[in-house]
């Protein structure tokens, strides 16, 4: 089994990766569309379940070679994804099908998803600067995993694509910067 997947580990990835969507989009269509909660919650069970079979290829990739890879570590910021910022992207995501459905329906929109008010001046500068304090409290945790990693791995591909991902995510951080506290200086009417 983990010869298997260690040959065939992306495409393995690709499959859970679009049976994932397909399970997202099947939730969203039983809940709104056909009002079948019940039944939706079986579709999230499922993409929970997907997450978890992430993990269970991430395993059985490191059991087969022994070392740490690049795969393993996609498979682990997917998962890291999905239960932090995942889940504030996913109401935003429920919330907006509910309202879309319901326009679709010609049905009144729902009052408890009212679409989130654009924010301007200082509320919105606020915003922006608390959006990149939590990027940068990602991007230090990670960055001290990354530094126990240069001390504990041996040189080796794995850790030269680490370093230039890290590179990449400085590059993006300091953008997330200018952009995020530019609205301090020139806040947005």
């Amino acid at each position: 089994m983990s010869e298997f997947v260690s040959e065939y580990k992306w495409a393995l990835f690709a499959v859970m990766e679009g049976f994932f969507w397909l399970m997202l989009l099947a939730a969203l269509i039983s809940r709104y569309w056909f009002g079948l909660h019940r039944l939706s919650l079986v579709f999230v069970g499922a993409f929970v379940l997907n997450d978890l079979g992430l993990l269970l290829l991430a395993y059985l990739d490191y059991r087969e070679t022994g070392e740490f890879s690049t795969y393993q570590i996609v498979m682990l910021a997917i998962v890291l994804y999905a239960l932090t910022l995942g889940k504030g992207d996913f109401n935003k995501l429920d919330a907006w099908a509910k309202r879309t459905v319901a326009r679709l329906k010609g049905q009144a929109a729902p009052t408890d998803t009212a679409a989130p008010r654009r924010l301007s001046g200082r509320e919105h500068a606020r915003a922006e600067r608390q959006g990149f304090i939590k990027h940068l409290a990602v991007f230090a945790v990670v960055q001290g995993l990354l530094w126990i990693a240069v001390g504990v791995l041996p040189d080796s591909e794995l850790l030269l694509n680490l370093k230039r991902a890290a590179a990449i995510w400085t590059v993006l951080l300091v953008v997330d910067f200018i952009i995020s506290f530019s609205y301090t200086l020139f806040p947005r009417r």
